[in-house]
């Protein structure tokens, strides 16, 4: 996963980076104009599709198969060191997520 979002930043910051170079290189014109245009809508173009795969990667991922003890102790030890008017609320809502995302879809 880190790789994959690695390689997502690489490709749109050196994709950015090679137009804004041929945009500086470019004569002022219109023939500029229509590069800047591509090379914003190449851009957001990429990063919305790679949001739609990120989007469906997490909603297609499957949910641990047993309760992690180590999540639990780290509950445990955020809740100790918060005051008690905040750490109830986390708490219930910690546990309502780590609910949810462990029911099977």
């Amino acid at each position: 996963m880190v790789h994959h979002a690695s390689a997502v930043a690489a490709a749109i910051v050196i994709f950015a980076l090679v137009a804004r170079l041929a945009i500086w290189l470019l004569p002022h014109g219109l023939v500029r104009e229509i590069v800047v245009i591509i090379d914003d809508i190449v851009l957001i173009g990429l990063v919305a599709y790679f949001g739609w795969e990120m989007f469906v990667y997490l909603l297609n991922r499957r949910p641990a198969a047993h309760h992690n003890a180590a999540i639990s102790t780290g509950f445990a030890a955020a809740k100790a060191y918060l005051p008690t008017p905040l750490a109830k609320p986390l708490d219930v809502l910690a546990h309502a997520l780590w609910r949810r995302a462990a029911a099977p879809w």
